[in-house]
């Protein structure tokens, strides 16, 4: 699978996570639970980063090179597993919610 197949099936899943997150909150006003919103976010950078670091290694070393946009996803997709909580924080908040 090429480089824009990855790109494509990314903007497909991101696409439908906003429209998904959207439609959840026109059905609850508004009202979006902090375990609903953990879970939307590790979903949403998980997916991300996964799909970005494939895509990366399509490229090689050249992945790195800071003139290949490539470059500048991925450090992109791996500060946002970051940005409002690592995915071990919303991993324990879902947790929590569910008893654990």
């Amino acid at each position: 699978m090429g480089m824009d197949a990855y790109a494509e099936r990314a903007r497909r899943e991101l696409r439908a996570t906003g429209e998904t997150a959207r439609k959840r909150q026109v059905e609850t006003r508004g009202e979006l639970t902090a375990q609903e919103a953990a879970g939307a976010k590790m979903w949403a950078t998980e997916t991300q980063w996964e799909i970005i670091d494939r895509c990366l290694q399509l490229h090689g070393g050249y992945g790195y090179i800071n003139e290949f946009e490539i470059a500048r996803l991925w450090r992109d997709a791996r500060v946002q597993r970051l940005y409002g909580g690592t995915t071990e924080i919303m991993r324990d908040l879902i947790g929590r919610s569910l008893g654990f």
